[in-house]
């Protein structure tokens, strides 16, 4: 394929996917893979050339993508998976794309925008960060270097539709400032946290999101203690290395007011507060092989 860019963005898409918009607001740096779990409108499939029809659960998808498009791992520097409702342009993307590759990160995803529903403060923007290193990437827009999200594939097949995102931090020798949230770029997430769920085959309800969980934790022995931001690059270029002033800092988000639709919000950030000031990091490389061979997820 000539004209072939140096990185990819797919999609697991459905009839409200909100990834027309991706392409305008400048001149995409990212080829557009969609991967849609049901029948889309034409408009929303002919977005790109790049079209696929996987029904199914989220991870399964992309397990079967990546297993039946091998060469896409070759043909990229760096893949992004993001979900299909996200708000955000070309320009976004591309911003994003580049920092990861300038900052040498090998998985990294946009902050979200004040009005964005959330599940976790620490992704919420920061404005006085350009970015924040952190032990913790969630599902909805990771950003990989692909010869990092090789590594990871082997998550996808476990059998999970939750919490492989707690493990993807866990498989790199060297994880010190290699994982970041990009507070210089911020994205929307426009609906509900499990809103979509049902329609990708997972039922998203939270005593099976925690059983899941608590399933994963006791057959791999690896213990999340929380989403961590223990460093950060400031606007102005200033590594910030004190996990005390990391954590106070954590909190200027609320300043000035919140709009987020997302109930609870003080309580989240104050979460986010205690987290970053005194849990571990917990990114100590697993044997991905071993852990697999212990697994035996249920159907």
């Amino acid at each position: 394929m000539s004209g072939r860019k140096r990185n990819a963005v797919v999609v697991r898409a459905g009839r409200r996917s909100t990834h027309p918009g991706w392409l305008t607001g400048g001149t995409p740096d990212f080829d557009l893979f969609i991967v849609a779990y049901e029948l889309l409108p034409d408009a929303t499939a002919e977005a790109s050339s790049h079209h696929y029809l996987i029904v199914g659960t989220k991870v399964s998808g992309w397990s079967r993508f990546f297993t039946e498009n091998a060469w896409i791992l070759d043909a990229y520097d760096a893949i992004a998976l993001l979900d299909d409702d996200l708000a955000c342009t070309a320009q976004d993307i591309n911003r994003c794309f580049a920092i990861g590759r300038e900052e040498k990160l090998s998985l990294w995803q946009p902050s979200l925008t004040a009005d964005s529903y959330f599940s976790y403060a620490i992704f919420v923007q920061n404005k006085f960060f350009k970015l924040r290193y952190v032990n913790f990437i969630e599902m909805m827009c990771p950003f990989f270097r692909t010869s990092y999200l090789k590594l990871a594939l082997p998550l996808f097949k476990l059998g999970f539709e939750t919490g492989i995102d707690r493990l993807w931090c866990c498989l790199s020798p060297a994880p010190r400032r290699t994982f970041a949230v990009i507070d210089a770029v911020a994205v929307a997430h426009t609906r509900s946290v499990g809103e979509n769920s049902k329609a990708q085959g997972f039922v998203g309800k939270r005593a099976t999101y925690d059983l899941v969980l608590a399933q994963m934790e006791d057959m791999t022995k690896i213990r999340f203690s929380g989403a961590v931001a223990y460093a950060g690059l400031t606007r102005r270029g200033k590594i910030i290395r004190k996990r005390a002033t990391m954590a106070a800092l954590s909190l200027l988000p609320l300043i000035g007011g919140f709009g987020s639709p997302t109930q609870k919000i003080v309580k989240r950030f104050l979460t986010h507060f205690r987290h970053t000031l005194t849990r571990p990091i917990n990114n100590d490389p697993i044997d991905l092989n071993a852990v697999s061979a212990r697994l035996k997820p249920s159907a």
